[in-house]
């Protein structure tokens, strides 16, 4: 309050009778400088719009743990066709992207809990060193259908160079995180990108920091370059 005049909060209080309920709080001091001089309390009793959070909150729960059934099939499946003798080389290649999507979908059902902990600012990142190169691969050869059907070619950089087949890049990050980062990111310039155009990605590092730049023809729509940052859009 000596800080800021007026104050938000959430706050449990107990009744008479030992049950509690949820108020939001909201606090205006009549000078800040001087707190002696009173402060204005209003409280609004919240119970019920906890009480939805609740139940958003459990059925999350159970859709979490539906969601890890069917992600056990679209696992373990392809392990049964890959011991097959009969395959191509490139079913083998597809049935392991298929199991490689599956596991990325389990570990993103299981992080729900660390999206939470991003949005409040407590998440602790667990880096480790990637190919920055595989990963980007992977990524294209994910939308590889919508790429086809537009007629679109991906040119990938570093330095401004096509680098060699076995190169490697090296970027320090959680790369759950960065191959969804990174597959957004992609999709964007995929959708925006008229068709037979040339999508360039490079990267490279600069005053210590990775940089990854996506260009592509197209354009962001008018109507929502205000608000193209916000969540969602």
């Amino acid at each position: 309050l000596s800080s800021n005049d007026i104050m938000h909060l959430e706050y449990e209080f107990q009744r008479k009778d030992g049950s509690t309920f949820w108020c939001q709080v909201a606090g205006k001091t009549l000078n800040k400088n001087d707190l002696k001089r009173g402060v204005i309390w209003v409280l609004d009793d919240i119970s019920d719009r906890k009480k939805a959070e609740q139940i958003k909150d459990d059925i999350e729960r159970i859709s979490r743990h539906d969601l890890k059934r069917p992600l056990n099939a679209i696992i373990n499946i392809p392990q049964l066709v890959l011991m097959e003798e009969n395959l191509s080389a490139n079913q083998v290649q597809h049935l392991k992207r298929i199991q490689e999507a599956g596991y990325r979908m389990l570990n993103m059902v299981n992080q729900t809990l660390d999206m939470y902990r991003m949005e409040v600012g407590t998440y602790q990142i667990k880096e480790t060193t990637l190919n920055g190169l595989s990963l980007w691969r992977k990524v294209v050869f994910e939308h590889r259908q919508p790429t086809s059907d537009k007629g679109i070619q991906v040119a990938l950089k570093v330095y401004g160079k096509t680098p060699i087949p076995d190169a490697d890049f090296s970027i320090r990050a959680e790369e759950l995180l960065l191959h969804s980062l990174l597959s957004n990111l992609f999709v964007n310039a995929v959708e925006a990108a008229p068709q037979d155009a040339v999508i360039s990605i490079n990267m490279e590092v600069r005053d210590g920091y990775t940089m990854i730049a996506i260009t592509n023809p197209g354009e962001v729509p008018p109507s929502i370059r205000e608000h193209f940052f916000d969540k969602f859009v």
